[in-house]
């Protein structure tokens, strides 16, 4: 069998379910190696960019790449080796905003910044701290993972603060 991409190589590996030579094999390993510690996964946030470059690293961050692997989607423009969005727009094509306030959100819905250019997975929600004589109800405490270039690192951080209780979720 030959390589996917240069079909008069032989393949050396297969990956996501197809056949690379081992010059892409060897591309597909200084791509990754040149990611941020935030992508996650990271095996797949590549791409061939053409024989001149042959594969690098998709160019942006991670976080609709996170939310894409976690949520199964794979629908929108360019996506990863693996068949995943990793553009903000594309995983929330065909999504609802959440009505109803942080009551309403629930885990694994999709928070979306304000300017949608950074996205992160409900991944907890606590009960609301008590409230205080003569105040209305306290919201539940959101939880947000995300892959956060900021950081460097998958993280989860608290919607109100460190997010600062901005953005959409979706669902």
């Amino acid at each position: 069998m030959t390589c996917a991409i240069h079909p008069v190589a032989t393949r050396a590996a297969f990956i996501c379910d197809r056949p690379y030579c081992a010059r892409c094999v060897a591309e597909m390993q200084a791509a990754v190696a040149s990611l941020d510690g935030h992508v996650t996964p990271r095996d797949c946030f590549i791409w061939y960019s053409g024989n001149r470059n042959g594969w690098a690293r998709i160019m942006g961050t991670g976080c609709a790449h996170y939310v894409a692997h976690q949520l199964n989607i794979g629908v929108g423009g360019p996506r990863c080796l693996a068949g995943f969005s990793h553009r903000v727009a594309d995983v929330i094509i065909g999504r609802q905003v959440v009505d109803g306030g942080l009551a309403a959100v629930q885990v694994n819905d999709i928070w979306v910044s304000p300017i949608r250019n950074h996205t992160g997975l409900v991944s907890q929600i606590d009960p609301p701290p008590p409230q205080s004589p003569g105040k209305p109800p306290n919201p539940p405490v959101v939880w947000i993972t995300h892959a956060s270039s900021a950081q460097h690192r998958l993280a989860t951080n608290r919607f109100d603060t460190y997010f600062h209780g901005s953005g959409d979720f979706f669902r």
